[in-house]
């Protein structure tokens, strides 16, 4: 992977800072971390957070560009890439059982009202509208920024100083961190994501696989189909 010089690691530090400050700025605004998962504001309010640090991300001409040329179309044509979507997938699905089984790191609130198997939708006046809100924010937009940022972008920035690898680890840690009621399983799923960003060259493999997890969490915790395999 292409390493930074001095000028570029001091713009990307700077990004980082205000890429972040507007994480944390904007979420206590909106006062995510404390909105119901079954309104319809806990929804808009994920796409006004992810939607200002995308908007910082297009808006400056270095990292509109690392941004654009992440993007490598050619990686969706490798059978690998398909392989490790799909491997990556069972192997975060396990984890999301091991951690609801067994309550591994994960809001025992959460555990609780998974396990009662009451779906989301069950609870919205409008079911069309916040299942569609919840796919606007966490299929489409979140996974978009969260990929650049957590994976390109730091993965990039870090290895100026460390190899590819530690760099991995590195952005995988501060992920889990910014997912601090499933730390288990943010965890591992940023690992995973990472490696993939690492063994592709390109974005694209890890936001289809970032966008098809929580698509199929969404399914999971709104529709009680008995074709859906639940954690």
């Amino acid at each position: 992977m292409e390493r930074l010089n001095n000028k570029e690691s001091l713009f990307m530090f700077l990004y980082c800072i205000v890429t972040a400050g507007s994480f944390y700025t904007v979420t206590e605004l909106v006062g995510i971390d404390t909105s119901p998962a079954f309104h319809y504001k806990t929804y808009v309010k994920e796409i006004i957070v992810a939607l200002v640090p995308l908007m910082i991300t297009v808006s400056l001409p270095v990292i509109r560009k690392m941004f654009l040329n992440s993007f490598v179309l050619t990686s969706l044509s490798l059978k690998m890439s398909w392989v490790y979507i799909i491997g990556f997938l069972l192997i975060q699905y396990l984890i999301m059982k091991i951690t609801y089984d067994y309550g591994i790191l994960i809001s025992n609130s959460w555990r609780i009202f998974y396990n009662l198997e009451i779906p989301y939708i069950t609870h919205f006046q409008y079911p069309v509208l916040g299942f569609t809100l919840y796919v606007i924010a966490r299929v489409l937009i979140v996974p978009i920024i969260e990929e650049f940022f957590y994976r390109v972008f730091l993965i990039a920035f870090f290895s100026k100083w460390v190899n590819n690898w530690i760099a991995v680890i590195l952005q995988m840690l501060i992920f889990t961190v910014n997912h601090p009621f499933s730390p288990f399983s943010a965890g591992v799923f940023g690992l995973l994501l990472g490696i993939l960003y690492v063994r592709t060259k390109s974005i694209i493999p890890g936001l289809l696989l970032h966008s098809l997890w929580n698509l199929y969490s969404a399914l999971v915790m709104n529709f009680d189909l008995w074709f859906i395999p639940r954690w």
